[in-house]
């Protein structure tokens, strides 16, 4: 009988993935997370973990096979050892992976079409475009232990190399496009360097002067023969797992990218989304104004914009936004107008005596450079009376308990301060000043005086140690949260508007404290 070329290759996979499943799975001996992807992840640490997947012990359907067997201009041709590598990544992805991978699919859905769209005009073969899967499986919010962060995993300092801006205000290693840009020109470096589409990816990983040293060290022409010389090199120099597996990883990815409905995955659907305008916003833009403007929710701006880390534009340089087409001409609108600039929605905050940038920076979560910065201080020369500007909602939850009690006052009792509204002691104290009206029998448009006494809503009274009563503001939580893959405890806060001190506090955290998808979070 004669066989085309074709069926002799998948002959050949078949009887690979048999062998290699009675091998590894009639021999090894594993614990439950041996050799695998943890399913398990830290929510700040969504990046596949990078060691090989066990076999599972499956064999490879036809249409698994046939897969398997995809080759293109851009993949070249692979030894049986390597193969098999590949093929542990592979059986995972479209196996027991298979749930993860589905997820990295609807991601890229949003931003595939502008991967390739880039990488077409840079002259980068279009499947390079799916190293976004083996890095952070499309996600813009992805941070890895080693603190690699963005859809394309830029460390700090490759980040700052390509342009990345990151400082308190933002992090544009986790913009979706310029981290694109940024990736395309640094892959495009590599492939200069090396001259090796594989090697390029392998230094993607590792770096380039890791890869460059261990091509001195061994000689070797390519990754492949790197990999199986890499013995020869002394500890530092030697390439990690992590690095040799890369390659595999994203061949495998390759594959199953290029045969999506014939592994019975759902065709990609580019058409729920389509690419949001770029436009610029200046220095002290109030971004929730903006979205607000735009007649969009917060929750959407801040899924179309990932990179910026407050509420507002710093105020020493312009950063560029994405928004839907739709909204263009609200948002247009709503920036030409005062609203947007002057640091509007920043919130205005009179010092006190006793205070200090240090204290006011440690009760609103704002490093004291930055109220510094934006207040032009001389932190030498704050006096009381004076007032400073708090970026976006920060001054949320300040105190709450000094707030409570500036004068000596019993606590859940306020003393009205020159230039008080109801508006901003509501705002003070976490409560809404139709909740404050009530309390003290008063009307939203009442007249308050200097020195009058307010009772805060929310205040209880409650038991010291020591026996003796004491009444305290208690800043009780008014509704809850469940954790989704992805989501940190900044990432909850900045949702919901509120401080993140003040969401560790009411749950009882730490800023080292971690969080796990279905865990319920209470929102001050």
């Amino acid at each position: 009988m004669k066989y085309q070329k074709s069926d002799r290759v998948i002959l050949y996979l078949l009887l690979t993935s048999i062998l290699l499943s009675f091998l590894v799975g009639g021999c090894a001996k594993t614990s439950p997370n041996s050799g695998d992807y943890s399913s398990d992840w830290d929510p700040e640490e969504i990046a596949p973990l990078p060691y090989l997947p066990a076999d599972d012990g499956q064999p490879l359907s036809r249409n698994e096979l046939i897969a398997m067997s995809y080759k293109s201009g851009f993949l070249g041709r692979l030894s049986d050892k390597d193969e098999q590598e590949v093929l542990l990544h592979f059986k995972y992805f479209t196996h027991r992976g298979r749930d993860n991978f589905e997820r990295y699919l609807l991601r890229a859905e949003r931003y595939l079409p502008y991967v390739k769209k880039v990488f077409e005009e840079k002259g980068i073969p279009q499947d390079v475009a799916y190293l976004a899967i083996v890095e952070s499986g499309f996600n813009p919010n992805a941070v890895s232990r080693a603190g690699a962060t963005g859809m394309w995993q830029f460390m700090p300092g490759t980040g700052d190399l390509y342009g990345l801006e990151r400082n308190w205000w933002i992090d544009e290693r986790r913009d979706p496009y310029k981290s694109t840009l940024a990736a395309a020109a640094y892959l495009l470096k590599l492939y200069d360097e090396f001259d090796d589409w594989y090697l390029a990816l392998a230094a993607y990983n590792a770096g380039e002067g890791k890869i460059g040293r261990a091509l001195n060290g061994t000689g070797a022409s390519d990754f492949f023969e790197l990999c199986d010389l890499n013995d020869r090199l002394d500890g530092k120099t030697k390439l990690k797992e992590e690095t040799r597996k890369y390659v595999p990883k994203f061949i495998a990815v390759v594959r199953i990218m290029n045969n999506l409905e014939r592994l019975g995955f759902q065709r990609l659907d580019f058409s729920k989304w389509t690419e949001p305008e770029h436009i610029s916003v200046a220095g002290g833009t109030d971004l929730r104004g903006l979205a607000k403007a735009a007649g969009i929710s917060w929750n959407e701006f801040v899924e179309l914009n990932p990179a910026p880390q407050r509420q507002a534009t710093s105020p020493g340089s312009s950063v560029t936004v994405h928004l839907p087409k739709s909204v263009m001409e609200k948002a247009t609108a709503y920036l030409k107008s005062d609203k947007s600039r002057s640091y509007a929605g920043w919130t205005p905050y009179t010092v006190r005596k006793g205070d200090t940038v240090a204290k006011i920076s440690k009760r609103s979560g704002v490093p004291s450079k930055e109220i510094m910065a934006v207040n032009k201080l001389d932190p030498k020369r704050l006096r009381v009376g004076q007032t400073i500007l708090i970026p976006g909602s920060n001054m949320r939850n300040v105190q709450t308990a000094r707030a409570s009690n500036p004068a000596g006052a019993p606590g859940g009792v306020y003393k009205v301060q020159s230039g008080d509204t109801l508006y901003e002691i509501a705002r003070k104290h976490n409560t809404s000043v139709k909740s404050l009206c009530a309390a003290n029998n008063l009307k939203e448009k009442s007249t308050l005086k200097v020195g009058q006494r307010l009772n805060i809503p929310g205040s209880r009274t409650v038991q010291a140690s020591t026996g003796a009563t004491k009444n305290r503001a208690v800043v009780t939580p008014r509704s809850t949260y469940t954790v989704q893959s992805g989501d940190t405890m900044w990432s909850i806060a900045r949702k919901h508007n509120v401080n993140p001190v003040a969401l560790l506090e009411l749950n009882k955290m730490t800023d080292k404290s971690k969080i796990k998808v279905g865990q319920k979070i209470k929102i001050p």
